[in-house]
């Protein structure tokens, strides 16, 4: 059985002979090249864009660029990740969740309106696993006087019913590059400012904001590297060992537990380093043809699972999926889902958790929830797997077989 990974999905084993080559352009010509060819991809002028350490280090820098206060509200995704909740309570903002359509997995426009008041000065809202919140254009229309962000940070070339890619909509969006994002640089991020008002502020900020450390760097470009070469199956077998060893020497990164638990991080925020940008820029010489080859694996999976009672996916050309979402109708036992997931697990099938809480991941600090206020979401994060669409790794047939068999097994 070929292994199962949900990082590094569209980055290819070429990409590691091609990357030093770009080592030699130099630092301020390869931030030029990728913020040309992520423009060009968007449609949009790399003017438009700015590079940071992560995602929601560019959220960060545009909310504190709007100078909110305390009384002022941001509405965000009841179904989301921590780095975005943080990034706002960073700002000294309150935040109001709004509960998702156990239809797309995104926001609830209805749901949406009615959570309006004096105080919403901002709106993020996300387009989770690549699937477009569709009613962007409507509610600007409907708000002019709000500022609203897309999460784009599942996003990498999904389109609107209006044609509009993901990221281009809103006043501004927000892209993420972490390890298991549509395109990979290890760590990063792209804020994308879309309305020119906002743009002479987020300058001035972007200015400000300190570069990485080398140290930094390199934990994440060995992270990078462990990841992707210990997901091949001759090498599976070396990855438990050798993340321990480097864990113990302090070689890998990750996200901090002083962010998960609220506080504000150390050397927050910072920019991108060019020197990972190389993955970025191969991956974007690349993307259409990476694009292509997701699309035809969530077509697949569709395929296979089509036709079971008690299941939902959605099926789009339009949309480029991260994960493939497969959730569960409300009639299937919760007893009959944990089977299914332990079933699964017992054929060494490894299934996605996005989101395992409504603010990902359980246990890490949820600022301003209190549990009943997103029913639907809460419901979702324990009636829901997600399978990998990673251009290297597509699960096998029998894996396949062996899914659409469990399903019916407990769903008949």
């Amino acid at each position: 059985m070929a292994s199962i990974t949900f990082t590094c999905n569209s980055l290819l084993l070429k990409h590691w002979f091609q990357w030093p080559k770009y080592l030699f352009l130099g630092r301020k010509k390869r931030e030029a090249l990728f913020k040309q060819l992520f423009a060009d991809f968007l449609r949009v002028k790399s003017e438009q864009i700015f590079l940071f350490g992560a995602g929601r280090m560019g959220l960060y820098t545009l909310l504190k660029s709007l100078h909110l206060s305390e009384n002022d509200e941001v509405i965000v995704c009841g179904y989301t990740c921590v780095v975005v909740t943080n990034a706002i309570k960073y700002t000294g903002a309150s935040i109001k969740y709004v509960d998702i359509s156990p239809h797309h997995l995104n926001i609830d426009y209805d749901l949406l309106r009615k959570s309006i008041t004096d105080r919403t000065r901002v709106v993020i809202v996300s387009h989770n696993f690549g699937i477009v919140f569709e009613d962007i254009e409507v509610f600007k229309q409907e708000y002019p006087q709000l500022v609203i962000i897309e999460d784009a940070a599942h996003c990498m070339g999904s389109a609107s019913r209006s044609g509009k890619l993901a990221g281009t909509i809103a006043d501004a969006s927000f892209f993420s590059m972490e390890f298991s994002k549509p395109i990979t640089t290890g760590m990063g991020g792209v804020l994308v400012v879309n309305n020119a008002r906002l743009l002479d502020s987020v300058k001035r900020m972007y200015n400000s904001v300190s570069c990485p450390t080398k140290l930094d760097v390199f934990r994440i470009f060995v992270t990078l590297k462990l990841l992707f070469f210990t997901s091949y199956r001759v090498l599976s077998f070396f990855k438990v060992p050798l993340f321990a060893v480097c864990n113990r020497l302090g070689l890998t990164y990750k996200t901090s537990d002083i962010e998960l638990s609220g506080d504000f991080p150390p050397k927050y925020p910072q920019k991108l380093s060019s020197f990972l940008l190389i993955f970025g820029i191969l991956q974007l010489k690349d993307i259409e043809q990476i694009n292509g080859k997701k699309k035809q694996i969530c077509s697949v999976y569709y395929d296979y699972f089509a036709g079971i009672d008690g299941i939902k996916m959605i099926q789009n050309d339009s949309y480029v999926m991260v994960r493939f979402p497969i959730w569960f109708d409300e009639y299937v036992l919760q007893q009959k889902i944990d089977e299914i997931k332990k079933d699964m697990l017992k054929h060494k099938i490894y299934f996605g958790e996005w989101f395992n809480a409504v603010v990902h991941p359980a246990g890490s600090y949820a600022y301003g929830y209190s549990t009943g206020q997103c029913v639907v979401g809460e419901q979702l994060t324990q009636r829901i797997i997600n399978l990998p669409v990673n251009v290297n790794r597509v699960l096998s047939k029998n894996q396949l077989k062996t899914i659409r068999n469990i399903f019916k097994k407990h769903l008949s």
